[in-house]
């Protein structure tokens, strides 16, 4: 197997690295560039969520000040780093020239929870993506924007009840909560009312672990998803009546999110 590139760095510098901090190093996104760290030995990585534990990968992204496409690699920070000479040190250490260099930051390293929120918000994405695959991805689509209409509906009702904006949320946190939605639906033929109550729940409480901002907009974002779904599904594919359909669905979504009933 071909040596790394970066071995020699980490044989010289072992045991001397920050514990609390990386070393980000922001590389201007082009076919030169990616054919260079492709023979040094990087392998790309298309998760949108930069990973600084992933050394050997570099991470095509958007900067945070220019909004210019960038190229992220990362790796330890030796704790006598000097940022005023760190072009020289990449280049001797990593074998890329000044002119790839865009800008060179310390990251902070996520703590053990933070990291599993990561984990857990790329693995939700993740559903949600292959959901939208599914030859359901037409059914998707207009729940996602019956949630829109409701969610603005009542914002602009009751604006004070919101710490944020449904209309500046991005489409993917919409597209999770309506592909949630649609895997509960999925089973209630086969399974029951109770089993997709509980799968339900499970859904709500599992977005707590994305983290704290995320996690409470899309849990109201699937609480109106899926109202809107089962209300649906009970009306067009059970061919249930209004109000039958309105009783089904609040004793489902409502008591899967602990919403009294009375």
């Amino acid at each position: 197997m071909k040596p790394v590139s970066w071995e020699s760095f980490y044989s010289e510098f072992e045991g001397q690295f920050d514990e609390e901090q990386s070393l980000g190093i922001e590389l201007f996104d082009s076919m030169e560039v990616r054919d260079k760290l492709d023979n040094l030995g990087y392998k790309i990585n298309t998760s949108t969520l930069l990973d600084m534990s992933r050394i050997g990968e570099y991470f095509p992204t958007v900067s945070d000040q220019s909004e210019e496409s960038v190229i992220m690699i990362f790796h330890k920070l030796p704790l006598d780093f000097d940022y005023d000479e760190g072009n020289d040190f990449i280049k001797k250490w990593f074998g890329l020239h000044k002119k790839y260099i865009r800008s060179l930051d310390p990251y902070f390293m996520p703590d053990e929870s933070h990291q599993q929120s990561l984990e857990k918000l790329q693995s939700l994405k993740e559903f949600a993506q292959n959901r939208f695959k599914g030859e359901a991805q037409g059914w998707l689509n207009q729940l996602v924007e019956m949630t829109k209409k409701r969610t603005y509906g009542h914002y602009e009702a009751k604006p004070d009840e919101y710490w944020w904006n449904p209309k500046e949320v991005e489409d993917w946190e919409y597209q999770c909560a309506a592909a949630l939605t649609a895997s509960c639906i999925d089973e209630y033929e086969s399974r029951g009312k109770e089993f997709v109550t509980e799968m339900l729940s499970e859904y709500f409480a599992a977005t707590n672990s994305i983290g704290e901002v995320l996690s409470t907009k899309i849990q109201m974002l699937l609480l109106h998803s899926s109202m809107i779904g089962f209300e649906n599904y009970f009306l067009n594919d059970c061919k249930l009546g209004g109000n039958e359909s309105i009783k089904l669905t609040d004793e489902i979504v409502l008591k899967a999110f602990n919403v009294d009933l009375n």
